[in-house]
């Protein structure tokens, strides 16, 4: 694994957790800031790398940013935490870790 995917499987780590943290009301708000810029670095590193993770990078942003409507904002974590599950696998696969 290159630096840079390590890098970057811990930022889809955090966030996973920071969605992990939406899902309850008052945390939620307070995750959701520190997992919108995760969500913009997770962009960075999938353009810079071109990995695959492009699209997920971009769906986790949307969804880090829709999560602060009171509403939606449970559903929109629960989807958080898939996608950025379904991103860690990916790029632990494509790695060959």
């Amino acid at each position: 694994m290159k630096s840079l995917d390590v890098i970057h499987l811990i930022v889809l780590i955090l966030i996973a957790l920071g969605f992990i943290g939406g899902i309850v009301p008052m945390i939620g708000t307070m995750a959701m800031f520190g997992v919108i810029p995760l969500a913009i670095i997770s962009l960075v590193f999938a353009i810079i790398q071109k990995n695959g993770l492009l699209v997920f990078s971009i769906v986790n942003l949307v969804l880090a940013i829709v999560t602060l409507i009171p509403v939606i904002g449970t559903i929109t974590a629960i989807a958080g935490v898939v996608i950025s599950i379904i991103a860690i696998v990916k790029l632990i696969r494509s790695t060959g870790a």
